[in-house]
């Protein structure tokens, strides 16, 4: 044998006398409920210089019933590799990748049925990339991508009979750019755009046929529908502004006004809106009379 095969041979005698050190350093440990006195946990673990234990190695936790809970394994006491996370009647719940103790791959989920609930990716703890979440009929839930755990792109959000809820865009997860929401039958219901998270520019809401009832303009959140003069009823005039204030010809001071969600309140009275475009309103009084208004832009 010459020098260098000597040489190699002793190199791998010292890293297989190494490895036996390092693997013969672990130790196995179990954990058992003081009550029941059943197995709770059982895992390896190195022990530091002072003592002290870190987990190293395989990890498993089981329910009070014996059923597993959580199968994977630690690296220096940090989570590391495949865990599988299970209900108590021994399905399968989850699964996910560690790496330094942060989810770093692929995380999906399940029902007690066995079927897929959500499917995501991780970077760093941090969900990049799609994200998709089903009911557990099979059709997809949701579907939208992701940027450092935030919806950043197209997303799209199904009702369970499959048909399309709603889609948008988003961006730094606020709504950002146009906005589409659909009735359960596949109607189109209110299509607008958003910016930065806002309402802005012109939204449009139809009613359970598909006809249009209601057209309304934002400007950074505010709507700003009612601003200008209207003639109501063909007698008095409003005007409305854009700090929320109203004030009529009848009456020397201003009063409060508010337009959010189907509804105005107009000096602390409430009115259900049906119909409600650039040039025209018709309003339903909610307490008193049932009285209908209309108000026509000047």
């Amino acid at each position: 044998m010459n020098v260098s095969s000597s040489h190699k041979s002793s190199i791998l005698v010292f890293i297989a006398v190494s490895l036996l050190t390092s693997c013969s350093s672990r130790k196995e440990t179990e954990l058992k409920d003081p009550l029941t006195g059943k197995l709770a946990e059982r895992f390896q673990y190195t022990e530091t210089s002072n003592g002290s234990q870190l987990k190293d190695g395989f990890y498993k936790k089981w329910y009070p019933n014996g059923q597993l809970n959580l199968d994977g394994s630690y690296e220096n006491n940090r989570k590391a590799g495949d865990w599988k996370v299970y209900y108590d009647d021994g399905a399968l719940q989850e699964t996910a990748h560690f790496v330094n103790d942060s989810l770093d791959g692929k995380l999906e989920t399940f029902f007690k049925s066995g079927k897929k609930s959500s499917e995501s990716v991780y970077s760093r703890n941090k969900r990049n990339g799609q994200v998709t979440v089903w009911y557990e009929n099979g059709q997809i839930a949701e579907q939208f991508l992701t940027k450092d755990d935030r919806k950043d792109g197209p997303g799209l959000f199904f009702y369970s009979n499959g048909k399309k809820k709603f889609e948008a865009e988003f961006t730094n997860d606020d709504f950002n750019g146009t906005y589409t929401e659909y009735l359960d039958n596949g109607t189109l219901f209110k299509q607008g755009h958003y910016k930065s998270g806002l309402k802005h520019g012109t939204w449009i809401k139809n009613n359970g046929d598909g006809e249009l009832f209601c057209q309304e303009e934002y400007d950074n959140g505010k709507n700003i529908t009612l601003v200008g003069r209207w003639r109501v009823d063909n007698s008095v005039v409003i005007e409305y502004f854009k700090d929320g204030m109203a004030k009529s010809a009848n009456n020397k001071g201003k009063v409060l006004y508010n337009l959010e969600d189907g509804f105005l309140t107009y000096n602390f009275q409430r009115y259900a809106i049906k119909k409600l475009t650039k040039n025209e309103y018709v309003i339903v009084a909610l307490s008193g009379k049932s009285q209908t208004y209309r108000g026509v832009r000047l």
